[in-house]
């Protein structure tokens, strides 16, 4: 949420963001513009959010003749499957 508060002809923003679930910092820019056309520009700066992987299930019996399984993978990164031998 968005709010501009102003008092005396000075204004204060007041805004949220939405959780960085990435694994990557973010940058966004607030510009304000002012009736006669001057510019103020503040620069808003969001770390990286821990990366995760979870696969469900955790464990899986293949049948005999060897017909395909799902595993499911949630992650917030990239990732290899690697057989374990």
């Amino acid at each position: 949420a968005t709010q501009v508060l102003k008092q005396n002809m000075i204004s204060s923003l007041i805004t949220d963001a939405a959780a960085n679930e990435t694994i990557e910092a973010r940058t966004q820019q607030i510009i304000a513009t002012a009736n006669g056309g001057q510019k103020a520009t503040a620069t808003l700066n969001q770390t990286a959010g821990d990366p995760f992987i979870e696969v469900a299930p955790t464990s899986v019996d293949v049948p005999q003749d060897g017909s395909a399984v799902q595993v499911t993978v949630d992650t917030n990164t990239t990732f290899t499957v690697t057989p374990k031998a």
